[in-house]
């Protein structure tokens, strides 16, 4: 059973993580926690303490626990796998950090509208939620079937850390893995390859460290291309995933790139 976190608001980022998620649930080994932190407003305009403070808490919880309940009821569907949502008050950060640190979850999930931006989507993953959060993070963009999931990793990449992870959701989850040796290069065509005598000694290893790992996968093959034309090619998978290293979020960096561009849901395992 995969222990998953979505949080939600009354929005459309929202209404198409809840729906992505909950398909995705219908098929897989998922246990679904909604959170909705309702915005308490300005420090300085809260109430006092006793019962006019513990009667402004409840009023606020109770809209938030409103809110979410009309944002199912727009999605017209029966969401078995979503148990009741919680209700928090106050930053919305800190209050979906505290939860991933103490709720026993391995995948956190949030709706990110697809944007042709890519600044929108650094900023998103350079904020101090996904920054910090302790957990493989799935930005939903788009509604689309999750049939199977792409692996991009590049050179460089930390195959002891990401496997065991990785291993757990493929195996809890059933999904297909097709997994992509990239070498970012500027050419203006897609170049794949199947393992032969001239794959490259990174391809070895994530073919070696794959089965070491007992991860089932579909396919394995090299790519060679720009960002540009890969996040074409990947748009209408149902997950595409790659490692992002907190200590590297430059806009520019290969993944970060690729994973922007992409009109795909994403998953960022953290290094």
């Amino acid at each position: 059973m995969i222990r998953t976190l979505i949080t939600l608001d009354k929005d459309l980022a929202s209404s198409i993580a809840l729906r992505y998620t909950c398909n995705a649930a219908r098929n897989f080994k998922m246990e679904l926690t909604a959170l909705h932190v309702e915005d308490p407003g300005p420090s300085d305009q809260l109430p006092g303490t006793g019962w006019v403070r513990k009667s402004w808490e409840t009023a606020i919880g109770e809209d938030g626990r409103q809110k979410i309940k009309d944002l199912i009821a727009i999605e017209n569907m029966k969401f078995p796998a979503l148990g009741t949502p919680k209700i928090r008050i106050g930053d919305k950060t800190e209050e979906t950090l505290l939860e991933a640190h103490t709720g026993n979850y391995e995948i956190f999930v949030e709706g990110l509208l697809a944007t042709a931006s890519t600044a929108d989507f650094h900023h998103a993953v350079t904020s101090r939620l996904l920054r910090k959060m302790p957990l493989p993070s799935i930005l939903v963009k788009n509604m689309v079937p999750l049939e199977s999931m792409v692996l991009v990793l590049t050179t460089g990449h930390d195959l002891s850390l990401l496997l065991p992870v990785l291993a757990y959701f493929i195996t809890g989850s059933g999904l297909p893995l097709n997994v992509l040796v990239w070498h970012p290069q500027n050419t203006k065509v897609l170049e794949f390859s199947e393992a032969d005598g001239n794959s490259s000694a990174f391809f070895t290893q994530v073919e070696k460290s794959l089965k070491s790992a007992h991860c089932p996968f579909t396919s394995l093959k090299e790519v060679k291309g720009p960002a540009t034309l890969l996040a074409e090619e990947l748009s209408s998978s149902g997950l595409v995933a790659s490692v992002i290293g907190r200590k590297n979020l430059d806009e520019h960096q290969p993944c970060m790139a690729l994973l922007a561009r992409t009109e795909s849901p994403v998953m960022m395992f953290w290094q």
